[in-house]
């Protein structure tokens, strides 16, 4: 019997460092891919080399709740494919030692995964989502802090239009010049003087506002049955207010939270609802209610659906790769792909949406879990059946 756990034990290291040199190298090559295409996006952002190098660690850090699991499974399919293909799982059982003695530490890499994207999640996230945004404000701020000095001038792609100023002082603009499109017509605005301050709409998102002077508007038209240019429309106005949103803020979301911070304003309002229900205030304990706490229950549920992913992954992957018994070891790959994209991922997406419609239960964001488990046990009970 000891000698029988120490063969177990040794097989159980040898695993564990195949399933980890997988799984850092899959990790690595994914999280390149997802850096690439970060760095594509936050260009088309008018950000600076130097500002997208400052919010790369952070967008990055986003994505990793989601990269893990998916490397986890990869490493998974692939080492335990290696040994079905090497037929080192055939000599064991011959042996008398199960397929499922070499789970270990699947479950145990599986646990340590799932804890660490839930405190992930939970606290460093909302942290990273945080200064992400503040990184990308930097463009507004620019415009904020241009000092003294001219001619300066920013194509701002994403939102529509471009500036040009001939001599800046701090928040004073002088030689203003302004092109967009208005309603579809190209149109340029020119200012003899105007100032730029920054304001928050009604959604708490920032707008840039150029306050203008002596200002005249010129709109280059087509006619819409011709398309041939039409005479340019020519206005002039003694002051002119544009209102640009910048993006990049927007109202503090559930996302924005720490899991703890989330806890802190429930009990909050949960207090404050009660005081006023009990001082017969029933119409303001309806009303009185933070609209940030609409989607609490359902983004505490869903960081929870998320952190469980790897373990999800490895009742789904697990028994799949021994029940298929195929030679070539990346066939398990594929159909590990395959089911999850079937069993998690699809009924994970639906049940967010039910979770996030009006009265949704916070609970369907485990729909994905639910249903994986239900494939986990056929696969597992195929697994067995292909043993006998």
């Amino acid at each position: 019997m000891l000698e029988r756990l120490s063969v177990i034990r040794v097989l159980e290291r040898y695993v564990l460092l195949e399933l980890l040199r997988t799984f850092a190298l899959t990790l690595i090559a994914i999280t390149f891919v997802f850096v690439l295409g970060t760095v594509f996006r936050l260009m088309k952002d008018e950000l600076t080399y130097l500002q997208i190098l400052r919010v790369l660690p952070y967008a990055v850090a986003y994505t990793f709740p989601y990269l893990v699991p998916m490397a986890f499974l990869v490493a998974l399919t692939l080492s335990y494919g290696r040994l079905v293909a090497d037929r080192e799982v055939l000599a064991l059982e011959s042996c008398g030692i199960p397929a499922r003695a070499l789970a270990t530490p699947a479950i145990v890499l599986a646990v340590i995964l799932s804890l660490a994207s839930l405190l992930l999640q939970a606290e460093w996230l909302p942290y990273c989502h945080q200064k992400k945004s503040e990184i990308e404000r930097a463009v507004l701020e620019e415009v904020l802090s241009l000092g003294e000095g001219g001619p300066w001038t920013r194509v701002f792609k994403q939102q529509g239009f471009d500036i040009y100023v001939r001599h800046h002082k701090g928040p004073l603009l002088e030689g203003v010049v302004l092109h967009m499109d208005v309603e579809g017509q190209p149109t340029t605005i020119t200012a003899e003087r105007g100032n730029v301050r920054s304001v928050l709409d009604e959604r708490e998102r920032p707008e840039l506002v150029l306050e203008l002077a002596n200002v005249s508007m010129t709109r280059f038209s087509r006619n819409p049955d011709t398309f041939e240019p039409d005479e340019p429309i020519r206005g002039h106005f003694d002051s002119y207010v544009h209102r640009q949103p910048m993006g990049g803020g927007g109202r503090t979301k559930t996302n924005d939270y720490s899991t703890w911070q989330l806890r802190e304003l429930v009990a909050k309002e949960t207090d404050a609802r009660r005081f006023a229900g009990a001082c017969g205030l029933v119409a303001g304990a309806a009303i009185a209610v933070d609209d940030r706490l609409e989607g609490v229950p359902a983004e505490m549920a869903m960081r929870a659906a998320v952190a469980t992913a790897p373990l999800i992954f490895l009742a789904i992957g697990f028994p799949l790769t021994i029940a298929l018994r195929d030679p070539n070891r990346l066939v398990p790959f594929v159909y590990g792909i395959a089911a999850v994209s079937a069993f998690y991922f699809g009924p994970m997406l639906v049940g967010r949406t039910l979770s996030e419609e009006p009265g949704g239960w916070p609970l369907w964001c485990f729909l994905g879990d639910a249903t994986s488990l239900v494939a986990a046990a056929g696969f597992a009970l195929l697994a067995r059946r292909m043993r006998r």
